[in-house]
């Protein structure tokens, strides 16, 4: 068996057939959301002589295009429910700063309303990082409807092996094309194989959670890196043929209640075990979950154990990266960032995942805490 925080093909003659149409689809579509955040700050055009709030928990990919382009970053703090602090945000504001970036952590909605506000005050620009939050919503509507821009990464949340996207909801200034890479027929044949490798060992058809025990280094995989460059950096690729074909006929409703029926199963049970509890609090109407953030002060522990048993899960909230280039605040404390960042591990929810992979899992936990 093996299981992972992404969702796998599933092979089954039952599952509901795809319709066509089935979510609005007015994004324009790049192989992952890092070549549409490069897009959005080119249609902003953000570049050098600009500054940019971030909050201080991101991954690696999503800082990357701000290092390439030499963008000024000034990180802000978020909460123990991962929310910004609206009075912060709009005191860390200077002449230079061109645009507020708000992440909706593992798909839980965080609010914009006031955001908003404090961008349309100092005329600024706000991108909105929805890829985690493919069909949620809020009050306000639709997420990634209140940022001039929003970010999506279908493949985290969709069957398909790649595909992000960029939705331009400003109006004041026209769009500027994007020139992009056609993906080579090799990258779009190994996403492919990989897709398909990982469906065939999660109904456990391929021996894949051996070979990975034998082969990979999970220390590696739990360090700390500080460090961060241009270097990792490529081009803007648009999204595979295969994926461009699927992803309008993908059922976002159906998915939407399949992960938060899961999601609903890990709260239920995770705060039954001792040594474990949940992030965040009871899902809210229109929350649909990347995953379930569960936190133990014995995450490595944990991941380990979970390892040995062929389910490859991560901590997904990154620590915060101080050793970048054009970083204004990198000895700034942010306590509460770093807390979730040494104790969080993402449970899966998705739509592929089924009871026997879910029942196994939390046996595995309850194992090692002795439940």
């Amino acid at each position: 068996m093996y299981i992972s925080v992404l969702p796998t093909f599933r092979f089954t003659p039952f599952a509901p057939r795809e319709a066509e149409q089935k979510y609005p689809m007015d994004h324009i579509l790049f192989r992952y959301g890092r070549d549409a955040l490069w897009a959005a700050l080119e249609y902003l055009q953000i570049g050098p002589e600009h500054e940019v709030l971030l909050p201080a928990s991101l991954c690696d990919v999503v800082l990357v295009p701000f290092i390439k382009r030499n963008i000024a970053i000034q990180y802000y703090d978020l909460n123990h429910y991962l929310e910004p602090d609206t009075n912060e945000i709009e005191a860390r504001i200077t002449n230079k700063t061109h645009a507020i970036y708000v992440n909706h952590y593992l798909g839980r909605p965080t609010n914009l309303v006031e955001i908003r506000k404090i961008c349309d005050r100092h005329q600024l620009s706000l991108i909105e990082d929805c890829a985690h939050a493919l069909g949620g919503s809020d009050s306000t509507g639709p997420l990634g409807s209140t940022g001039d821009v929003a970010i999506f990464s279908y493949r985290k949340s969709l069957l398909i092996p790649d595909g992000g996207g960029l939705k331009i909801n400003a109006t004041n200034q026209p769009f500027l094309e994007i020139i992009t890479e056609k993906p080579s027929f090799l990258f779009a044949l190994k996403s492919m194989v990989r897709m398909l490798v990982l469906g065939l060992a999660s109904h456990g058809f391929l021996p894949l959670a051996s070979w990975k025990r034998r082969t990979s280094n999970l220390d590696r995989y739990l360090t700390v890196e500080d460090t961060l460059s241009a270097s990792d950096w490529s081009a803007p690729i648009e999204i595979s043929n295969f994926s461009r074909k699927h992803i309008n006929k993908m059922d976002v409703e159906s998915m939407g209640k399949t992960r938060r029926d899961n999601y609903q199963f890990w709260q239920k049970n995770i705060p039954l075990i001792s040594g474990c509890r949940a992030l965040f609090p009871p899902l809210q109407e229109g929350h649909v979950p990347y995953s379930f953030p569960l936190l133990t002060q014995r995450r490595d522990e944990l991941i380990r154990h979970l390892y040995t048993k062929g389910i490859y899960l991560e901590p997904t909230i990154g620590p915060v990266y101080r050793n970048i280039d054009r970083l204004t605040n990198p000895d700034e404390n942010f306590a509460h960032i770093e807390t979730i960042a040494e104790e969080m591990i993402s449970l899966p929810v998705h739509q592929a995942l089924n009871p026997l992979q879910r029942d196994h899992i939390l046996r595995v936990i309850q194992q090692m805490y002795g439940s």
